[in-house]
Order: C-alpha cells, then structure tokens, then sequence
C-alpha cells in the first residue's frame, strides 16, 4: 500500500486508489473508495449518501475504535483493490 496525496487530502493506494483519511468536527473519518463492496463484518460503516464511498466514524468519548476491526476493513479494501487491479490487467486490449 502507498500513500499519495489527492485532493489535498491523503489517499492510500495498492495499485489504485483504495480509501481516505478525512478530518471532520467529530474527529478524523476514515473513508474506503470501494466500500459498497466489502463485507464489513463488524459494522464500523457509517450510513452514507455516497453510492461507492463508505466511512468509518470515530466513536464518541469515551469509548474507543475497534483497531482490530479497522485492520481486517483495511486488509479487505485491500484485498478488494488488487483483485480490482489484476482483473484490469487481465483484460484484452483492443
């Protein structure tokens, strides 16, 4: 995974862009590009106007962000993302 910046903002890339760090009033948002398509298991996504775009919000004081569970999104935005990027490169082209 690399990170780039993008819009002012830093994007998180693994072979393309794959989720976004964004720093609201109630704290810093954690936002996945493709995040209609990941399980999320452990229902950190916030409800969202967005098509694509998911987000993960922080939690009110005093309780604290599941990083166990932020870690296995991640893994699997990832995931999501190279499987995304091999099927690209799989393609014929005309």
């Amino acid at each position: 995974m690399t990170e780039e910046w993008k819009y002012n903002i830093p994007f998180f890339c693994n072979g393309r862009r794959m989720c976004y760090l964004s720093l609201q009033k109630n704290g810093l948002v954690v936002r996945s590009v493709d995040g209609i398509h990941l399980l999320d298991v452990d229902g950190l996504f916030a409800p969202t106007e967005h098509k694509l775009i998911r987000h993960v919000l922080p939690p009110p004081p005093p309780a604290r962000l599941n990083e166990g569970a932020l870690r296995c999104l991640i893994g699997e935005a990832a995931s999501f993302s190279a499987q995304r990027v091999k099927q690209r490169k799989s393609r014929p082209r005309h």
